[in-house]
């Protein structure tokens, strides 16, 4: 099991340089844990792209309902003191690496 944060579930929504490395990850590990606001980060992130002129309407909607299936089937982290105090005891006790 790992924990996925928005820079790492984009790339599973949309074609990016990361895409095909997230995917084996996913593959491998299909059991996704994510922050409850990564719903909303990678909102941000589309809604930017379409503004931008990267994504057309319709591709921004695609990539919505990716995300939805998705979401659908992680488990997701609910704000809490508690997982606050955890995640800075594991960070005082082991380095954080990324994908």
């Amino acid at each position: 099991m790992k924990f996925w944060d928005a820079s790492a579930v984009i790339p599973l929504c949309i074609e990016e340089p990361q895409t095909k490395i997230v995917q084996d990850i996913a593959k491998k590990d299909n059991a996704l844990v994510v922050w409850w606001g990564s719903l909303v980060e990678c909102y941000s992130a589309f809604a930017r792209l379409y503004r931008e002129g990267s994504l057309k309407y319709q591709e921004e909607e695609q990539v919505r309902e990716v995300l939805f299936s998705l979401a659908s089937v992680w488990t997701e982290i609910e704000p809490s003191e508690d997982i606050r105090d955890i995640a800075v005891r594991l960070l005082l006790n082991h380095s954080f690496k990324g994908c």
